[in-house]
């Protein structure tokens, strides 16, 4: 996964594949953790919550990435 990271850096399709794998264990935290403590669970919904402009500026720099390729 860390090769295909890489590779879309290079091509710019996402601006830096550190930021996605650290998006990435968040969303497996908040997906796989069911602990019985509300503040634990509300910290990592704060977490996720907190993450959403990046992941639509990663889902934007796409976009733009595939409309330009599509253009050539």
């Amino acid at each position: 996964m860390l090769d295909k990271l890489h590779r879309l850096e290079k091509l710019g399709y996402i601006e830096d594949s550190e930021q996605w794998q650290a998006l990435r264990i968040l969303r497996n935290r908040f997906a796989h953790e069911y602990p019985d403590d509300p503040d634990k669970n509300a910290a990592i919904l704060t977490l996720a919550i907190d993450s959403v402009a990046s992941l639509t500026s990663i889902l934007e720099r796409i976009d733009q990435k595939l409309a330009l390729s599509s253009i050539s």
